[in-house]
């Protein structure tokens, strides 16, 4: 498990390309993904696509590892802090929503106390919109 820069490199060595062509690509995959993403937004019954094209988005454009996408939606979760929180086992946002933030603060590396409040209030926060989106769509 390297760097970031070392999926761009095996990307290119299994579809025989260039580094340099792969990450051309980014931007503008980005770019088409926002357009579906709006687009999906306005068709009822596309509101799965519509729920899976911003996560596909921030992985194109973070070019991260999947688990950390869903992490860095929380309100003072950057690519750091999120590898901070899966190597401390926290893989989830429901995960880190059931945590005391002074756990975190033991667990963590520079995380104070106001921090870890905002981090764990803050996934509560996505963790219940989530389920209430999908609870809603299930009526729908």
């Amino acid at each position: 498990s390297g760097g970031e820069g070392e999926a761009v490199w095996k990307v290119a060595e299994d579809f025989r390309c260039s580094r340099g062509f792969i990450q051309s690509l980014l931007p503008s995959s980005a770019a088409r993904y926002s357009c579906l993403i709006r687009f999906s937004g306005e068709i009822q019954h596309l509101w799965t696509l519509h729920m899976l094209f911003p996560t596909l988005l921030q992985k194109i454009e973070y070019a991260s590892i999947p688990e950390l996408v869903p992490i860095m939606e929380l309100s003072g979760v950057g690519q750091g802090r999120a590898r901070q929180l899966i190597q401390a086992g926290y893989i989830s946002v429901k995960e880190i929503a059931r945590t005391e933030p002074l756990e975190l603060v033991n667990k963590l590396i520079q995380l104070n106390n106001k921090q870890a409040k905002q981090i764990v209030t803050s996934a509560k926060l996505v963790f219940k919109k989530k389920l209430r989106l999908l609870e809603r769509r299930q009526m729908n």
